[in-house]
């Protein structure tokens, strides 16, 4: 899966060599400690952190990073029915079928806790993509002995493999069970990192905002994300906790260029300007949102507050 509800488990089991740091978003350590950039970006060296073990008890090393990312660029067309929701191919383009227009080159080993990844062509935002859940660390001895190419198994109607009935990462959290929707995590005493006191995590799924709501009034749950504009002020006079953050997102209307009229850069520019964004923002979300030319949030590196965007005018939109 590639939406961020799933993310939210699976980064509590399985971390990536670098994480996002939560107040710059730049790539912070993860598994990896430091890394450097080198033969002018077509490679990158990383230094790994040391005495990490998996849920299973393997030893979390350089062979390992290599023995992921090696399935990843070999995965077979059986294993990926959807390609382009691979994150492995959102990045590096293509897979070893297709090595020639590759952007993934090789991984190799300097030792137990040093890794190169070797590169076709230059990824200006490669770091930035090993943040991405899709490019976790699993355990090389539960993928070879649960199949993890072979989607021979059922959830939720989609194709799997049995390891992603029990996936085995480095992370804080182990997987326990996914029964009818609720998903079941335990706590990981051996975690590398600084362990928490919550022993036992239930994510529960519910697809509407009340619902979501009530289940928190009621005490059957003991916190949910995606607080709406709706939820907002019931939640403050009730006394609960709304714990806020920089938005990392952005909402935009896409419009598809292959029809026609859309085709013409002045009938975009007029959908622009007959928006009006202030009147959105107010109705539909939540006090703090803001207005934006571009799809980089303010709060990332690379927001150019240069950018102006079109206005609101309805009179020129219709000119």
């Amino acid at each position: 899966m590639s939406d961020s509800e799933s993310y939210r488990v699976t980064r509590q089991i399985l971390e990536g060599l670098v994480t996002v740091d939560p107040n710059t978003g730049a790539p912070a350590p993860s598994l990896a400690t430091s890394w450097t950039q080198e033969q002018d970006g077509l490679a990158y060296v990383f230094t790994l952190r040391d005495k990490v073990k998996f849920q299973d008890g393997t030893d979390f090393n350089a062979a390992a990073v290599c023995t992921n990312f090696e399935r990843w660029f070999h995965l077979p067309a059986s294993a990926r029915p959807d390609p382009s929701a691979v994150a492995f191919k959102q990045l590096f383009r293509t897979f070893s079928d297709d090595a020639a227009n590759s952007s993934y080159k090789s991984c190799t080993t300097q030792g137990t806790n040093k890794v190169t990844i070797t590169l076709n062509t230059r990824i200006t935002d490669f770091l930035q993509a090993m943040t991405q859940p899709g490019f976790a660390i699993s355990s090389p001895t539960a993928l070879k002995a649960q199949n993890a190419d072979v989607l021979d198994k059922k959830m939720s109607g989609n194709s799997v493999s049995a390891y992603a009935e029990h996936p085995v990462g480095t992370g804080p959290y182990e997987f326990s069970s996914a029964v009818d929707g609720k998903v079941t995590l335990t706590a990981n005493p051996n975690y590398w990192g600084d362990k928490g006191d919550i022993k036992i995590i239930n994510f529960i799924p519910y697809g509407n905002a009340d619902v979501r709501q009530a289940a928190l009034m009621s005490g059957k749950i003991d916190g949910y994300d995606l607080v709406t504009a709706g939820n907002f002020d019931p939640l403050v006079k009730n006394g609960m906790q709304i714990l806020q953050r920089d938005p990392f997102s952005v909402m935009y209307v896409g419009i598809n260029q292959s029809v026609p009229v859309m085709a013409d850069l002045k009938v975009r520019q007029a959908v622009a300007m007959a928006l009006n964004k202030d009147a959105l923002i107010r109705k539909f979300f939540i006090e703090g949102t803001g207005q934006t030319a571009q799809f980089i949030p303010a709060k990332l590196s690379a927001f150019n507050s240069a950018v102006p965007g079109l206005p609101y005018d309805p009179d020129r939109a219709r000119t």
